[in-house]
């Protein structure tokens, strides 16, 4: 080997444009698929999160429904309706077959159970549960809040218990809800709500679609209901139903795709504790009048 000499190292190929194209392609399928699967997790992620705020959204409104009714004023003692009546004519066939008589047409006479035996006292009925498939009236009875924390000697304004609370679905979407505090002759009638502006002040679930209320008779679901219907002897009122079915629909978040509904359908049956069955039922299960 000559001194003279330089030995040159081969220099190291580089990377020909096929190459630079083809890792290039194989990068952009990778991080292609990436973007896709990790948009697909948050995709399900938002959806997630959606059922739960939805779920959790009816099921407060079927909470705040069922206190509700829990509360609501029932007759305690729905026989008295028949034992009055029945005091009342006995009373008047015994008078009839006597020979006391009277020459004023008004006159009456005291059976000794402190009520006139020559007619029935009218007893104020509570409403109890009222209204249809759209929309639903309960009159309750609940501690005013006026009385927290207000000592026992210290001097205030009354505050009454009755309340009439009413749910119903807003024109333009969204369940509402209205608390009438002190409930007059008016304010008794479950047909005065609020209507648009007014309205929208009492909207306390805007994502409602649509609502639907159903009551069970004992036997069977009705569309409407009203407590203070008089029964086949027609004397006692029927009362609250036995339960309470409500049918929610609740629009979804704006995730969804094409193929996905775009409500959420919730029901929700509450047995009411202060019903008294229904009449035909009771009459015949016992077979006689109390």
């Amino acid at each position: 080997m000559n001194r003279g000499t330089v030995r040159q190292t081969p220099s190291r190929p580089g990377y020909t444009l096929i190459e630079v194209v083809l890792a290039m392609a194989i990068s952009v399928l990778l991080l292609g698929g990436l973007y896709v699967a990790l948009g697909l997790q948050l995709r399900h992620a938002q959806a997630g999160r959606d059922t739960i705020e939805h779920s959790t959204l009816a099921r407060v409104l079927f909470q705040r429904i069922e206190m509700d009714a829990a509360s609501g004023i029932n007759l305690p003692d729905p026989s008295r309706f028949r034992t009055q009546a029945r005091r009342a004519a006995n009373a008047a066939a015994s008078t009839s077959t006597t020979s006391t008589t009277s020459t004023d047409p008004n006159a009456t006479t005291d059976d000794g159970s402190g009520t006139s035996s020559g007619q029935v006292i009218p007893v104020v009925v509570p409403m109890g549960v009222q209204g249809d498939s759209g929309r639903l009236t309960l009159y309750l009875s609940r501690v005013p809040r006026e009385v927290y924390g207000r000592k026992p000697n210290e001097a205030g304004q009354l505050a009454s218990d009755l309340r009439r609370i009413t749910y119903w679905l807003a024109e333009g979407g969204g369940m509402c809800r209205q608390e009438v505090v002190v409930i007059t002759s008016q304010d008794a009638d479950p047909a005065n709500v609020p209507t648009g502006a007014d309205e929208e002040k009492q909207v306390i679930a805007p994502e409602v679609r649509s609502v639907h209320f159903s009551y069970h008779d004992g036997s069977s679901w009705q569309d409407s209901w009203d407590a203070t219907t008089l029964g086949p002897d027609g004397i006692t009122p029927i009362g609250p139903p036995r339960a309470l079915a409500i049918d929610v629909e609740i629009a979804r978040g704006s995730t969804l795709r094409k193929d996905e509904p775009r409500l959420l359908h919730y029901r929700h049956v509450v047995a009411i504790p202060s019903a008294n069955g229904t009449t035909q039922q009771a009459q015949q299960g016992s077979g006689a009048s109390p």
